[in-house]
């Protein structure tokens, strides 16, 4: 199935190649939206007003409308609550990233191809959160959330070859370069 982009999708970017963009029309725009958010949030600050409540309030249609930053939309629907929850998601996501860091300190032996994928996971995890704050709404961002989800797997894998190393030399025996993978996961040795 082949998606049709919307008309106002195709003109706003015909009007950006074309020369005549208007950046502060969007910049008034997206003023508006954040006032919206600001002036409304009040109302129910501590649970918001709910999810997809954004779009219902400033339109009264249940559209994909939002105000195109993923902190005032959190405010708006889900108050100080939802955006308590998300800051502290996202300064868990840090700290297993940072960790992964370190446990690539440790340990010599992954080498620099593991170091850099860890050092890029991060880094997109960083720029989807930037563009989160500009741009899409929640439901939008699936890709930073993706993200998070490379920088938690990234951890446990970095942190169970590292415990497994640290039983290997709690035992004394020295692992082949082909030791069985099996027991980082919960495998038996054979």
């Amino acid at each position: 199935m082949v998606r049709q982009f919307p008309a106002q999708e195709v003109r706003r970017t015909m009007r950006i190649f074309s020369g005549t963009y208007d950046f502060k029309e969007v910049l008034r725009d997206r003023t508006q939206l954040y006032n919206m958010v600001l002036k409304n949030f009040g109302k129910s600050p501590v649970i918001g007003r709910g999810t997809g409540a954004y779009a219902m309030d400033m339109w009264g249609k249940d559209e994909a409308k939002y105000p195109h930053n993923i902190i005032l939309e959190l405010l708006y629907e889900n108050g100080i609550i939802g955006v308590l929850i998300f800051i502290f998601f996202m300064w868990a996501i840090y700290r297993r990233w940072r960790d992964s860091k370190r446990l690539l300190l440790k340990e010599d032996a992954w080498g620099p191809e593991i170091a850099g994928y860890v050092n890029i996971v991060g880094l997109l995890v960083l720029y989807t959160l930037m563009q989160a704050m500009k741009s899409s709404d929640i439901e939008g961002n699936r890709f930073m959330f993706f993200c998070c989800g490379l920088v938690l797997a990234s951890f446990k894998c970095l942190n169970n070859e590292y415990e497994a190393q640290l039983a290997y030399e709690a035992e004394g025996i020295e692992p082949a370069d082909d030791a069985d993978i099996s027991l980082l996961y919960g495998g038996q040795q054979n």
